[in-house]
């Protein structure tokens, strides 16, 4: 038996994700915690029960090195979770399907020392413009002067660096028209 604490962010997917490396996780997970049910959303900090029965190890083990942490909450909080993980790079795993235009939910990057690396995983099947935007408050929202780019059906991700930003606050959003494809993640380095 292991133990595992929900982090910023977290569903009980999410969780599974992280200590089995598969979804099918969460039927343990269930079975030994009593108190949860599929529609629980534990807080953070909250510390449950997990076995190793049906873990893949490779991928637990891939998600330990690369610092990856499954979060896709609505409530994902960028600022949160850089401070999670010395705030210098954060993952926000997405898998959501692009129907139409969409915006991702934006964070403060504390460490923001004027320059920025965002990198998005996708998978489409018809072009999709994706915007960079920034804000001094996070509550007004601009593109970043150059941050738009129309993502290529024949690739899998695209990195944006910027240099010499003064903003505190960064998020990703796509235009697109009908069922697009699959935006996986968005990392963002400071």
């Amino acid at each position: 038996m292991q133990a595992i604490e929900f982090k910023q962010g977290q569903t009980l997917l999410d969780t599974a994700l992280e200590a089995y490396g598969s979804l099918e996780g969460i039927f343990e997970i269930l079975a030994v915690n009593p108190d949860l049910n599929m529609h629980s959303t534990p807080a953070q900090g909250t510390v449950i029960k997990a076995g190793t029965d049906l873990m893949r190890r490779e991928i637990v083990k891939y998600y330990l090195e690369k610092e990856i942490i499954p979060a896709t909450a609505v409530n994902f909080d960028v600022e949160a979770y850089l401070n999670l993980i010395n705030q210098k790079m954060a993952t926000q795993i997405v898998d959501e399907s692009i129907i139409g235009n969409h915006t991702f939910p934006g964070g403060k990057l504390e460490n923001l020392y004027k320059n920025l690396t965002i990198q998005i995983t996708y998978f489409i099947t018809q072009p999709i413009t994706v915007y960079v935007e920034q804000s001094l408050d996070g509550v007004s929202w601009d593109p970043i002067p150059g941050a738009e780019y129309t993502l290529d059906k024949t690739l899998n991700s695209h990195t944006f660096n910027f240099v010499d930003l003064l903003t505190k606050y960064a998020r990703v959003r796509v235009e697109a028209t009908g069922i697009s494809g699959v935006i996986e993640k968005i990392e963002y380095l400071v």
